[in-house]
C-alpha cells in the first residue's frame, strides 16, 4: 500500500497546534488544515457492531467465538482510528508576504487582502466547545473560516490558537479581534 493511499484511508495524527504557531512565525506560506474525522473509523466500528449483533443473535449459543472476537476487534480498531487519526489534507493555504488566502479542497474563494477593514478573529465555534479562527471584513463579515477545532480543546490549545491568531494578524498586517488568552 502506498503512503498516500494509507494516509487517505487511515489519516494522519492531528497536527500539534504549537507547530502551527511556529510555522506561521517562520514560513512564508502556512497551511491551516481542516481537521475532520475519517469515515473509515465509523465504518469499521459499525461493521464490527453489526457482525457482533448478528453473531450474538444467531450463532452465539452454538459457539463460533472467533467471529465474536473478530467483531470486537473491528469495533476497537474503528474506535482507535476515530479518536487518533484525522483527515488533514484540506484547509486554507495562506501566503503571508503576498497576503493571499486560498482554499485547498474546501468551499470558498481565494481572497487577496488589499486595503483596510480586514481582521483575524479568534472566537467560539459552532460545534460544542470548539474555537475558530476567521478572516473577516468589516463590510461583509466572515470571508473565510481559516481554522476550526473538531471539538472541545484544552486551555493550552486555546492559548496556542490565540497566539496563532496574533501571528496571522501581525504577518497579514490586519486587525486582531475576538478572544485573547
Amino acid at each position: 500500500m502506498s503512503a498516500s493511499l494509507a494516509a487517505t484511508l487511515i489519516g494522519r495524527p492531528r497536527p500539534r497546534l504549537r507547530d502551527l504557531v511556529t510555522t506561521a512565525e517562520q514560513a512564508d506560506v502556512v497551511f491551516l488544515p481542516n481537521i475532520e474525522p475519517l469515515w473509515l473509523g465509523n465504518a469499521l466500528g459499525l461493521a464490527g457492531l453489526g457482525i457482533g449483533v448478528l453473531w450474538a443473535r444467531w450463532f452465539a449459543p452454538e459457539g463460533g467465538s472467533a467471529v465474536g472476537w473478530a467483531a470486537f476487534g473491528l469495533v476497537l480498531t474503528g474506535m482507535t482510528i476515530q479518536t487518533t487519526r484525522r483527515r488533514v489534507d484540506t484547509g486554507w493555504q495562506i501566503d503571508l508576504p503576498r497576503r493571499v488566502v486560498s482554499p485547498v479542497g474546501v468551499p470558498g474563494e481565494r481572497v487577496s487582502i488589499e486595503g483596510d477593514g480586514y481582521s483575524v478573529v479568534f472566537a467560539a465555534g459552532e460545534k460544542k466547545r470548539s474555537v475558530v479562527i476567521d478572516l473577516c471584513r468589516a463590510e461583509r463579515g466572515r470571508v473565510a473560516r481559516l481554522f476550526e477545532t473538531p471539538g472541545a480543546v484544552r486551555v493550552a490549545d486555546h492559548r496556542a490558537l490565540s497566539a496563532l491568531a496574533d501571528v496571522l494578524a501581525r504577518r497579514l498586517q490586519v486587525d486582531r479581534g475576538g478572544l485573547t488568552f
